[in-house]
């Protein structure tokens, strides 16, 4: 008599209740992944083209945040950011990110004693309205949400754990 070669249904049905653990635990974990992955490249395209709306402004009409106040601070972002809707304080832009303008200062300045640098401090939630709606605390764990400082000729995360999410690698965030 020949003998087959071949696994058993025991064999096979442990393999598989092997495979299925393995996603149970390890699933979660790839998706909690992913989704933070998804907001820090929404925060830094934020970061850059809210940067770059102040660098342009400077470059083609001369002025840069410390001229824009209130209103006119939104109406830079309008005018200078692919708005798809606008309403009070807030800009939604095209790609579904939300400008919350939170404060723009009055008397914006890098000169002299009194020199008031931060101009505006500008909220970012990288998906528009969806949850989870957390603001970013840690490195280790990064939600929607984040908090922009506006100076006269740049702008930079509002807090140090937002500067390291957003400086930092991924290799280094997970440590």
């Amino acid at each position: 008599m020949m003998k087959k070669k071949g696994f058993t249904l025991a064999e096979v049905l442990v393999t598989i209740m092997i495979v299925g653990v393995l996603c149970v635990m390890l699933i979660p974990q790839l998706m909690t992944n992913t989704a933070q992955q998804e907001h820090i490249t929404v925060y830094k395209k934020a970061v850059a083209i809210l940067g770059h709306a102040i660098e342009q402004s400077y470059a083609l009409d001369g002025e840069d945040a410390s001229c824009f106040t209130g209103a006119n601070f939104i109406h830079l972002m309008t005018r200078k950011l692919n708005v798809s809707s606008h309403i009070g304080n807030t800009i939604y832009t095209a790609d579904g990110i939300k400008f919350t303008v939170q404060g723009a200062g009055e008397n914006c300045t890098t000169d002299g004693p009194n020199a008031k640098l931060v101009c505006a401090v500008v909220d970012v939630d990288t998906n528009g309205d969806k949850g989870p709606n957390k603001t970013t605390e840690a490195v280790n764990a990064v939600y929607d949400q984040f908090t922009i400082s506006v100076y006269p000729r740049r702008v930079e995360p509002a807090t140090q754990a937002q500067k390291d999410v957003l400086y930092m690698t991924g290799r280094h965030r997970n440590r």
